[in-house]
């Protein structure tokens, strides 16, 4: 799957009544995998489908629910077999919080490069991705799936990997900017 078969949509409406899930930091904090998923969960509370719809024939939509110096929160509506290929996060340590339908990870790390491992992630189950994590997100299907996804601090790139074991995790391209994943 191509980045460029996903769409980007701002968050049509303000999130109310959330700050006390909301961390107050001011440039430079690190917050924790719990900090994350405590944002996670309490925003995937809140959300629908029908704030970041699918548009008929893309993989993925998303919208940025929160932006601040030192986090950021995305909500990812899935198509049934949408994928974003092997990557990192430039860094940043995050949090994805299903909300509906189910997402698959396949999964390694930059410092260990153990095989390839898969792992299915359900509604209730928050899942740590590490600083140095490389992974691929799906949606096995058959329905779409819609997530919530915390990231300290903010994304700035994102490398993809091959995973052919003739080129193991070499980095494919950079992304620069809003999600590219």
């Amino acid at each position: 799957m191509s980045v460029a078969a996903s769409v980007h949509r701002p968050f049509p409406t303000p999130l109310r009544g959330m700050s006390p899930l909301l961390p107050a930091m001011s440039g430079g904090g690190r917050l924790s995998h719990a900090a994350l998923a405590t944002m996670a969960e309490g925003l995937a509370s809140v959300v629908t489908a029908e704030s970041v719809p699918l548009r008929p024939g893309a993989y993925r939509s998303y919208a940025r629910l929160l932006a601040t110096a030192d986090y950021e929160v995305w909500l990812i509506a899935w198509a049934a077999a949408g994928t974003l290929e092997l990557h990192d996060h430039g860094g940043s340590i995050g949090v994805v919080c299903v909300v509906e339908g189910e997402l698959g990870e396949t999964y390694t790390d930059l410092v260990e490069r153990l095989p390839l491992r898969s792992v299915i992630i359900g509604p209730g189950r928050p899942r740590d991705v590490p600083a140095t994590r490389v992974h691929e997100v799906w949606n096995p299907g058959p329905a779409a799936a819609l997530s919530v996804h915390a990231y300290a601090p903010p994304l700035r790139t994102m490398t993809f990997f091959d995973h052919r074991p003739d080129h193991y995790l070499a980095p494919l391209r950079t992304e620069r900017g809003e999600l590219a994943g």
